[in-house]
């Protein structure tokens, strides 16, 4: 391909914007199993979904920021063309997985 574009560089954008596609459901998902649970017959449980999905996104965000401020870690990002690096990827996953486990616990101890 023209450009230095890889089907290897394609392939990890893809693997990383599937990783956060699934990441965003599994916060909503989470977001509706917290909300639910803690107002079982409210009308409001729906805003508090929303307030939640949102407040938990941000605060992924922001430890990925903070942990891309780490020294060292800067010279992992922006590799190939497309700027995801294996600390992205590695990074989604822990987190996903992590999302994955609480909204479990929750949903079990409801």
């Amino acid at each position: 391909m023209e450009g230095g574009l890889k089907w290897t560089d394609l392939a990890l954008l893809a693997l990383v914007l599937f990783l956060c596609w699934s990441l965003v459901i599994m916060v909503g998902f989470l977001a509706v199993i917290i909300s639910r649970t803690l107002l079982v017959k409210s009308r409001f449980a729906g805003f508090l979904a929303v307030v939640l999905f949102f407040i938990i996104n941000i605060v992924i965000e922001q430890l990925y920021a903070a942990i891309n401020r780490f020294p060292g870690l800067d010279s992992l990002s922006g590799i190939g063309v497309t700027g995801w690096s294996i600390v992205d990827t590695i990074y989604y996953i822990i987190v996903a997985a992590v999302v994955f486990g609480l909204s479990d616990c929750w949903r079990r101890r409801s």
